[in-house]
């Protein structure tokens, strides 16, 4: 996304993947971030520090500002869902991020707070949900369904036709073959093909010829 935002952003957390972030961002209007502890990435540098959630409630009205969430999404981990529901509860939004180093097709639609990072490759009529995310080179082919508060990990591939339901994570490099459906709170460990349907609360892992399943 290369034209500014239409508000001021604000950055809540300081960890890796906000730092990931914080780099995409570097020529939007960041001016602030939300840490306990004071930020040490170098690309935080010269942005203002605030300590917790009330002192930006404080300083900013949810009409003053986006917020763009920096917490990152561990499988069964729903700190990063928590953090967008607090806000949004106080009538906060979030930014959509989309990196200038990925490819989204004109067709994609982005959820609000959706977050697309470098070397991501999206297909045409594909949704992906608020505030999933579709990490460091990940493909996503066509007419795929992401639905909201999941993580497509790193070198991940969705061929055509699947569909993640809420929650769910897959890992890093795993492979979901065509028309596939992943149910709520799966997880897919790294590495593993899927190349069947997965009910909700699963977790499968491992590769394709000693593939396990398993309920969470």
């Amino acid at each position: 996304m290369n034209e500014l935002y239409s508000k001021p952003l604000v950055i809540i957390g300081a960890g890796g993947h906000a730092t990931v972030l914080a780099e995409v961002l570097q020529q939007q209007p960041v001016i602030a971030i939300v840490s306990p502890e004071k930020p040490e990435a170098l690309v935080f540098e010269g942005i203002k520090h605030i300590q917790n959630d009330d002192d930006l409630v404080n300083m900013w009205p949810p009409e003053d500002v986006l917020l763009v969430n920096g917490i990152g999404q561990l499988p069964n981990k729903h700190v990063r869902r928590k953090v967008a529901e607090f806000y949004q509860d106080l009538g906060y939004q979030f930014a959509t991020v989309v990196s200038p180093a990925a490819l989204v097709s004109n067709s994609v639609v982005l959820g609000s707070g959706a977050q697309v990072l470098c070397g991501a490759i999206i297909h045409g009529e594909t949704k992906i949900g608020a505030h999933s995310i579709i990490n460091t080179g990940a493909i996503v082919e066509h007419h795929c369904q992401v639905a909201e508060h999941c993580h497509i990990a790193p070198s991940s591939t969705l061929c055509g036709g699947v569909s993640v339901a809420k929650n769910s994570h897959i890992g890093a490099s795993a492979t979901i073959l065509p028309l596939v459906s992943i149910g709520e709170e799966c997880m897919v460990g790294a590495g593993a093909v899927v190349t069947q349907n997965l009910v909700e609360r699963h977790r499968v892992y491992g590769p394709i010829s000693t593939i396990k399943t398993e309920r969470l």
